[in-house]
């Protein structure tokens, strides 16, 4: 049928080469999918996930935010999220997301390249992404940024395949969905992570808004900013620890009678509260399973 469309249309003969490869490419992709999908669909549930594994290959814990879960059960929600992946094939040149919208999908390169193209006033950047490789991964905590710039701001971005490209897809949506099924306490690790970013992303915009202001009236502010990162920083530290209902309640209370109040608590408090933190939990939340 393409040749004879081509033909019939007096297509050039170097066109109708790329059409009937791009055909085939699609072709094996798609009855790869389709293959996968139909055998995995009318196995057992313990051979569909031991299948599972193998083919995934631990491929979503090259990702930091699933790498990092220690839950017992992050292997099986990991699992989960990765059937729950689309397949999606681009054409050499195409922009694969559009960086007008808020980001909401994590995107693995399964074959090809990805070439990230940085605009700016002045200045072009251009980054690579090869199989493996993957973007979008912090749009799953809800940050609606694509990616930020290495060589500092930027006027566009741009996602563009450069080979015929094959990606993996988890949309934030089906994230969610997936992980509302989850332990509650799976659920508590993530919003951690979630809220942990947003405190650095919020100490970041007021660290820029401290230096961008010279004047004497920015004095304050570099206050705020310390007390903001102190405050922060030590309920993080109560709620690993497992103590935030009563520690953090105490220091709310306190916050209202104002900073000096705070400090006065504080200063009671964080001798006798220390012994009672596990040390280890500087690296987020941890579980251990029964015997």
């Amino acid at each position: 049928l393409l040749l004879d469309f081509s033909r019939e249309n007096e297509i050039p003969a170097e066109v109708e080469n790329e059409i009937i490869n791009w055909a085939t490419f699609e072709f094996l992709q798609g009855r790869h999918v389709r293959v996968q999908n139909e055998i995995l669909s009318n196995l057992p549930d313990q051979l569909h996930r031991k299948v599972l594994q193998h083919l995934h290959r631990g491929m979503l814990t090259e990702i930091p935010l699933l790498a990092a879960i220690s839950h017992p059960g992050a292997d099986s929600f990991i699992l989960s999220l990765w059937s729950a992946m689309t397949s999606q094939t681009f054409y050499p040149g195409t922009d694969i997301v559009d960086t007008s919208l808020p980001a909401d999908r994590l995107l693995i390169v399964t074959s090809g390249n990805v070439m990230i193209e940085y605009t700016g006033k002045n200045t072009q950047h251009h980054t690579l992404i090869n199989s493996g490789g993957f973007f979008g991964e912090n749009s799953l905590l809800g940050d609606t940024d694509w990616a930020s710039s290495p060589k500092g701001d930027y006027e566009t971005l741009r996602f563009i395949a450069v080979s015929p490209l094959v990606c993996t897809i988890l949309t934030r949506f089906a994230f969610e969905t997936i992980l509302s099924r989850e332990p509650r306490e799976l659920q508590e690790e993530v919003a951690w992570f979630r809220e942990t970013r947003e405190n650095k992303q919020k100490n970041l915009l007021l660290s820029e808004t401290v230096h961008s202001d010279e004047s004497v009236g920015a004095q304050p502010l570099k206050h705020l900013v310390a007390w903001t990162r102190f405050v922060q920083t030590l309920l993080v530290r109560v709620r690993k620890g497992r103590r935030e209902n009563f520690f953090a309640s105490r220091i709310t209370m306190k916050l209202k009678g104002g900073v000096k109040g705070a400090m006065d608590e504080l200063k009671t408090r964080l001798p006798s509260q220390s012994s009672g933190i596990d040390q280890s939990a500087e690296a987020g939340p941890h579980y251990c399973e029964e015997s």
